[in-house]
């Protein structure tokens, strides 16, 4: 079986899109999904209808649980984040409100005889940022916090992280991964980050999928022209 593997989309129909029709030609059968459906960006509704298109299986992240946050809270942040989590609030239905925010913080699934354990930030906290120069110690954490797994799949950084063939012990080999963010990635490579684990192969590969930023770019500009930052972060490269 092929699972397609997708973080942080954070409201980006457009990214989203390109990430399932890549999907769709690759013939992957499953999405499993680490969290962070809205914020940011203006497309919610859309996003979530991509997804339901497809069998999935998911956490919520830290800009989800803000669809329960107080509104005062949520205003506080727009100079911030934006107004992303405004719009989100106001367009999604009370029933897919409930829905994402009744996501688990942590799901343990198998599939084909593997055990995966999806998380946002971490194993053991969802706020928690764990970047690809963590050290041992951290991967080692995160394998005491999903026992079972044989593989863990997380998001919350916007990097893409790959540690396959991890040993948990002489006779168990763990793969920790991290897809990048679909929605707003932040490593300097323009596109849409997602991966492919093969249940056969027990590998993950790593993809870029590009798409059209503008009508993006354009929303930004007209919906939050005081936060530059959503849309310099969609369009920075390493010489920038």
């Amino acid at each position: 079986m092929r699972i397609a593997l997708i973080a942080d989309i954070h409201a980006n129909g457009f990214a989203l899109n390109a990430v399932l029709n890549h999907a769709k030609e690759q013939e992957v059968n499953v999405i499993l999904f680490s969290g962070d459906l809205v914020g940011y960006y203006y497309q919610p509704k859309e996003v979530l209808d991509l997804l339901d298109e497809w069998p999935w299986f998911g956490v919520k992240g830290n800009h989800d649980d803000l669809l329960g946050a107080s509104d005062d809270y949520c205003n506080s942040l727009v100079p911030k984040y934006g107004s992303g989590i405004l719009l989100a609030r106001e367009q999604l239905s009370q029933k897919n409100k409930s829905r994402i925010l009744s996501l688990p913080e942590k799901l343990d699934i198998q599939i084909d005889g593997l055990n995966f354990t999806i998380c946002h930030g971490t194993t053991w906290d969802p706020n928690t940022y764990l970047y690809p120069d963590a050290d041992k110690n951290m991967q080692q954490k995160m394998l005491m916090h999903a026992p079972s797994a044989d593989v863990i799949l997380f998001g919350h950084t916007h990097y893409p992280t790959n540690w396959q063939g991890l040993k948990r012990n002489p006779s168990q080999t763990v793969s920790i991964l991290n897809p990048g963010s679909v929605g707003q990635v932040r490593d300097r490579e323009p596109g849409a980050c997602y991966a492919i684990f093969d249940t056969v192969t027990r590998k993950a590969l790593f993809y870029r999928i590009s798409y059209d930023l503008k009508p993006l770019l354009d929303m930004c500009e007209n919906l939050d022209p005081s936060v530059p930052f959503l849309a310099e972060v969609l369009t920075r490269n390493e010489k920038s």
